[in-house]
């Protein structure tokens, strides 16, 4: 008789696991806003599981709301920044990078995004100035980003 491996059903359906965690995560954040509605960390939390799984508009209501009115937090902009590029708003983008004060372009997470706002905007040499000035944060995820804005713009540098 043969046997064959068991495997869990994560392994089959990698999604369903994903759709899980992503409802478990919504809940409990919910559950704390409503706990709390003034305090901003599971408002920013919950806006960064939106961004994650391409809830643009849901990211920009929660961070655009009355909890985060009149603060100056460079990850609330950059949040935004993302947000309305990966929309394709590049006029919002614009005016939430703008709002990030210059030595922060050197964090890699913002650098890299703000990379990909000039390579949409047609600024190749720009963006590749931002990608060489930034700090390197040795985050796997972070890195594979950044790897892959710089091969994009060696294509772009290629095309000019």
């Amino acid at each position: 008789p043969h046997s064959f491996p068991t495997r869990r059903s994560s392994d089959l359906f990698p999604s369903h696991d994903k759709f899980e965690q992503w409802e478990k995560g919504k809940e409990y954040l919910k559950q704390s806003m409503d706990l709390a509605p003034k305090f901003k960390v599971p408002r920013y939390n919950i806006s960064q599981l939106y961004l994650q799984f391409g809830l643009y508009d849901k990211a920009i209501e929660i961070l655009t709301g009355s909890a985060f009115r009149g603060d100056k937090d460079i990850d609330v902009y950059f949040s935004l920044a993302n947000s309305y590029l990966y929309k394709g708003d590049l006029i919002m983008s614009s005016g939430y990078f703008a709002l990030i004060p210059k030595e922060h372009f050197k964090r890699e997470d913002i650098a890299a995004t703000y990379a990909l706002f000039l390579i949409k905007n047609g600024k190749i040499r720009e963006a590749q100035d931002i990608m060489k000035e930034r700090d390197r944060s040795h985050v796997p995820e972070l890195t594979a980003i950044s790897q892959k804005i710089e091969k994009l713009l060696l294509q772009r540098m290629k095309g000019e």
